[in-house]
């Protein structure tokens, strides 16, 4: 039986050629989630952190200083954007103050653009909230 050819010498190879497409679409489709996730976390935290920086500090006797603690946490979100490794598209911060005291809250929401590698999974804009109790009420 020496010399004599297996029928489907050459099927595996056409067979790979025909299900490597749909291998390389599922692993970049993979690749753009993760990259979707990992853009979407660090506009969550860049509010985190921007509503925890705007919430320490005191606004202040008769809210003299609450301009400060919203230009505060607005700056703080877009630092943290480009810090924690997201690339600045067209971002943007607002703070908001809402309640009266002692239950004010410090309202943030952080914006950005979105690139993705390979165009599978495409938003526009990612988002981010958080809200903070004002550790300084009087």
């Amino acid at each position: 039986m020496v010399g004599r050819r297996h029928p489907r010498l050459g099927a595996n190879a056409i067979e790979f050629a025909m299900t490597l497409p749909v291998y390389i679409l599922l692993l970049a489709w993979v690749v753009d989630g993760s990259w979707l996730v990992y853009q979407s976390s660090v506009v969550e935290g860049a509010a985190q952190y921007g509503c925890r920086a705007g919430a320490i500090i005191d606004p202040g006797q008769d809210d003299i200083s609450l301009q400060n603690v919203l230009d505060t946490a607005e700056d703080v979100m877009l630092e943290e954007v480009a810090a924690l490794g997201g690339a600045c598209h067209a971002c943007s911060a607002t703070a908001s103050v809402g309640g009266t005291p002692p239950e004010r809250i410090l309202v943030c929401k952080a914006r950005n653009g979105y690139d993705p590698l390979f165009g599978l999974l495409n938003p526009t804009t990612l988002e981010g909230s958080a809200m903070r109790r004002l550790e300084w009420q009087r």
